[in-house]
C-alpha cells in the first residue's frame, strides 16, 4: 500500500521555511547551470550558423584558420575553371577571394578606445556567394576606402552609421552600408574591398576562396581533389566543417562551465540533504508509525523522495525563469581569433530538458541517504521516544 502523494506535500508544507530555501538553493544552481550552457550555446550558434552548406573554403595547407592562412591570387584562374563552381546568370563563377585580419577598430567619441574587429576584404562577388548576407542600409559599393559595418559591429562601436568616417591603419575610411547577417558572426564583421585593404596592410596575397557549388553532392568528391592537387597546396573543407572546427576552441568554456554548475550542484545536494535529514530526525515517531500501520520501508523511502524530487522541480521552475530571463540577451565576447564576435544568449529545449535531468538527479542524490536512515529507524525505540 503506497502514501498518498499528498501526504509527501503536507510535509513540504509544514516545513514551508526551510523548503522554500532548499528551493531557492537548488533554482540558482540550476538557473545558473541554464546560463552557462545557453551562453555556450549561443556563441557555438553564432559561429557555425555562419557557413552554409553548398560553401566550400579553400586556405592554406596545414593553417588552423583564415587568418593565419596565405595564398597566391593566382590561384584563382584554376578555381574559377572548376565546373563544379555555381554562376550567376551572366556565367561569372561564384568564387569569392578574400583576405582576413583583426584590426583595433576606434570607438566612436570613445576617446581614443579602440576595439579589435574582423576585416573581411572582399571583391562584388562575396555579395552573391554569402547568401544570408544582406545590406539592410546603405549600398555595397565598397570601392574608394569604403566599408560596410555588420550590425552588431556598428553598435559596439558606439553606434556608427552610414556616412560616418573613421580612421585607421593607413587611411581614412566610410561606412557606406550596414551589414546583417541574421544573428551569424558575420554581424561582428567589417567588410571592405579587397583591393583596397591589401594595399592598406601592404599584402599582395589573399587568406582564403570561398567557392558556391552547384551541388552538395559534389562537395567530398571537390575537397579531395583539391586538397591533393599538389599544384595547390591548399586545405579545402565545407564551410560549416570549417565554422565547427572553429567552435572547437569555445570547447574548454564549455568544460568550465560544467565545472563551475557541478561544484554548485554538490553544494545544492548537501543542502537538500541537509533539509531531508533534518525531516527526517523530525518525524521518527510518525515514520515508525506508519510501519507499525502497515506501510513498506519501500513505501516510506518512495515518500520521501518524492519530497525530494517536488523540491528539485520546485528548483526547476525556478532556474527554468531564470534562463528565460537571460535568453535572447546579446553579448560580446572574445573569438577564438582574437576578434571581438557578438553573440545572444540561447536557452533551448534541449537544455531545459538537460535542466531537469540535473535536478532530477540533484533530488534523488539528495534524498536518497535521508530516505535510507528512515527505513533503519527501529518501530519499538521510535514509539518510545517522546
Amino acid at each position: 500500500m503506497a502514501l498518498p502523494l499528498k501526504y509527501s506535500i503536507r510535509n513540504l508544507w509544514v516545513r514551508k521555511t526551510t523548503t522554500t530555501m532548499t528551493i531557492v538553493g537548488m533554482g540558482l544552481t540550476v538557473g545558473i547551470f541554464i546560463c552557462l550552457m545557453a551562453f555556450t550555446e549561443g556563441i557555438r550558434s553564432a559561429v557555425i550558423s555562419t557557413g552554409s552548406v553548398d560553401n566550400i573554403i579553400l586556405m592554406r595547407d596545414g593553417s588552423v584558420a583564415t587568418e593565419f592562412s596565405v595564398l597566391d591570387r593566382e590561384i584563382l584562374t584554376q578555381l574559377k575553371a572548376i565546373p563544379e563552381a555555381k554562376t550567376t546568370s551572366k556565367g561569372e563563377p561564384l568564387v569569392s577571394p578574400e583576405y582576413h585580419i583583426g584590426i583595433p577598430i576606434p570607438v566612436k567619441n570613445g576617446r581614443g578606445q579602440r576595439k579589435p574587429t574582423r576585416f573581411r576584404g572582399v571583391l562584388p562577388i562575396a555579395f552573391k556567394v554569402y547568401e544570408n548576407v544582406r545590406v539592410s542600409e546603405g549600398h555595397s559599393n565598397l570601392a574608394g576606402s569604403g566599408m560596410v559595418m555588420g550590425r552588431a559591429v556598428a553598435e559596439r562601436l558606439g553606434g556608427y552609421r552610414v556616412g560616418d568616417h573613421l580612421r585607421f591603419s593607413r587611411g581614412e575610411w566610410t561606412v557606406v552600408g550596414i551589414l546583417d547577417g541574421n544573428g551569424t558572426s558575420y554581424d561582428s564583421e567589417i567588410w571592405v574591398d579587397l583591393n583596397d585593404l591589401l594595399s592598406d596592410q601592404r599584402k599582395d596575397q589573399i587568406s582564403c576562396v570561398t567557392i558556391k557549388l552547384k551541388s552538395i553532392k559534389e562537395e567530398k568528391e571537390l575537397n579531395q581533389r583539391l586538397t591533393d592537387d599538389p599544384r595547390l597546396h591548399v586545405k579545402a573543407m565545407g564551410e560549416i566543417e570549417y565554422y565547427e572546427e572553429q567552435s572547437e576552441a569555445l570547447s574548454q568554456i564549455h568544460v568550465l562551465g560544467n565545472i563551475v554548475a557541478l561544484l554548485m550542484a554538490i553544494a545544492a545536494i548537501f543542502g537538500g540533504m541537509n533539509t531531508m535529514y533534518a525531516a527526517v530526525a523530525g518525524r521518527i515517531q510518525e515514520i515508525a508509525t506508519l510501519r507499525f500501520m502497515g506501510f513498506k520501508n519501500r513505501n516510506i523511502l518512495l515518500a520521501i523522495l518524492i519530497e525530494s524530487w517536488l523540491i528539485a522541480l520546485g528548483g526547476v521552475l525556478v532556474g527554468s525563469l531564470m534562463g528565460l530571463v537571460v535568453n535572447g540577451i546579446s553579448l560580446t565576447t572574445l573569438s577564438p581569433m582574437f576578434s571581438e564576435i557578438t553573440f545572444q544568449f540561447r536557452v533551448t529545449l534541449g537544455i531545459l530538458s538537460e535542466a531537469f535531468l540535473f535536478a532530477l538527479v540533484m533530488g534523488l542524490l539528495g534524498g536518497i541517504l535521508p530516505a535510507r536512515s528512515a527505513c533503519k529507524v527501529k518501530m519499538a525505540t521510535a514509539l518510545r521516544e517522546e
